[in-house]
């Protein structure tokens, strides 16, 4: 995991430092450089999450109250950037359910969900969230157009 996280970051660096020395950057070169770069910290966040994934398996999971609401709150704010770069609105009316749950894992969890949901939706498109308690469970639908 070393090596992994040292190429992309010395790949960034070198970039960086490469762009300062030079002489004045077109726009377009400016903008080749930014992809770029954030190619590599997508990569970069890819393996943290992964790494982080790796550390939680070696644990038991908490199971405590946890507001979904919050959860899917906070799950719609790491997609949101995504969405708003296909102009795609995602909606959700929060309700107070409380669930049972380790709240990390239910997060990453929606992320997946809302990501997958953005990335398969047209440009404009709106995604709609809404729970709602069945018995003594709960759903999350997630439904695009």
């Amino acid at each position: 995991a070393s090596h992994e996280m040292k190429t992309p970051i010395t790949a960034l660096k070198t970039t960086l430092e490469v762009a300062l020395r030079g002489s004045k950057l077109s726009s377009q070169e400016a903008q080749e450089i930014l992809h770029s770069n954030l190619d590599e910290v997508n990569r970069l966040q890819k393996l943290a999450e992964g790494l982080l994934e790796l550390t939680h398996q070696n644990t038991l999971p908490t199971l405590i109250p946890a507001r979904l609401d919050t959860v899917v709150l906070e799950a719609n704010k790491v997609i949101e950037p995504i969405a708003q770069g296909k102009q795609i609105m995602i909606t959700y009316k929060p309700t107070k359910i409380v669930v049972l749950a380790d709240s990390l894992s239910l997060r990453r969890a929606i992320v997946a969900l809302l990501d997958n949901a953005v990335k398969y939706s047209n440009p404009k498109a709106k995604i709609a969230l809404s729970t709602k308690v069945i018995g003594r469970k709960v759903m999350l639908k997630i439904v695009d157009s």
